[in-house]
């Protein structure tokens, strides 16, 4: 009976179980990269040429979209830890609007409420989307509330988280954010972004070291970030939504923490309720980031306004 010679059966069997290996590792790496939110904005970011700047982007999941608009002085950052709980139904798009996080930082260009829409509109137009639901945070919640009032037909619903409406509270924010962007100047330090943190959540352990770095990382990477915030101010100081709330024919669902000391909800909850087709709901325990202190919660009012539009 002539010999089998068990080498060449042995090194397929050793380079199929590398390979099953390498394949179990880079299943679980996507996953990790998908679920843990301190890794979930690992991947390269997207990018698209605007006809005045460039934006940057990160899409997850598939299913109906969702357009996600940070802050004041915020990027895609804020809301690591509620894109996980969405993309499981929804596409997430989260963007980083012109000025902000990895998005171009031009001083040549306006950022007021007028010229970001018009961004997001031709962002929009070249990725071919809509309507679409969007998700803004604060400035970001403005500008879809002015997007909406404007393209109603670009918007199938939208979720507003602590929205800067009423006049007097911006002049009120913009003097924390010139104060903030004086200190930013002098001396980008860990501890001033903890203050201004302790300002955003209710909860202060949630300004932990990976939150603090997290949001300070765009202000270290480019000096021209600071002065890009404060030169937002104005899409905030001059938006006038008193003139174009009542018109909004879009569906709202407006989101608001308890303790939120940035928009307090008794300052705007009288502009909230001009929308013709707002429902608010409020989280006592909470703070100006929704999305970050409690986004189980975000995540389950989003999914039921967006999966039964009757209601």
């Amino acid at each position: 009976m002539a010999e089998v010679d068990l080498l060449p059966i042995l090194w397929i069997v050793t380079g199929l179980g590398l390979v099953g290996l390498l394949v179990w590792y880079w299943r679980q790496k996507k996953i990790a990269l998908l679920t843990d939110p301190e890794q979930i904005f690992e991947r390269p970011e997207s990018r698209l040429s605007l006809s005045d700047c460039e934006v940057a982007y990160f899409e997850f999941g598939r299913g109906p979209v969702l357009l996600l608009l940070h802050g004041l002085g915020a990027s895609h950052f804020c809301w690591r830890r509620l894109v996980p709980l969405l993309a499981k139904e929804f596409r997430v798009i989260v963007i980083d609007l012109p000025g902000f996080g990895l998005s171009s930082k031009d001083l040549n260009i306006s950022y007021a409420l007028e010229p970001q829409t018009k961004r997001l509109v031709e962002f929009l137009t070249q990725l071919q989307l809509g309507p679409v639901c969007l998700v803004g945070s604060s400035m970001g919640g403005l500008i879809g509330l002015h997007l909406a009032a404007q393209h109603p037909q670009r918007i199938s619903g939208l979720v507003v988280l602590a929205p800067p409406l009423n006049r007097r509270l911006a002049l009120g924010l913009g003097t924390k954010m010139a104060w903030s962007g004086t200190l930013f100047r002098k001396m980008l330090t860990p501890l001033i972004m903890k203050r201004i943190l302790t300002l955003v959540y209710a909860d202060s352990r949630h300004a932990d070291p990976s939150a603090i770095a997290g949001y300070l990382k765009p202000y270290q990477v480019d000096p021209k970030s600071v002065t890009c915030l404060l030169r937002a101010l104005e899409c905030i100081r001059h938006s006038q939504p008193h003139k174009w709330l009542r018109s909004l024919k879009v569906r709202v669902l407006a989101l608001h923490g308890g303790r939120d000391q940035i928009v307090p909800l008794a300052k705007i909850q009288s502009d909230l309720e001009c929308i013709p087709r707002v429902r608010i709901k409020v989280k006592a325990d909470i703070g100006h980031h929704p999305q970050e202190e409690d986004p189980e919660w975000v995540a389950s009012l989003i999914t039921e306004f967006v999966r039964h539009p009757s209601n």
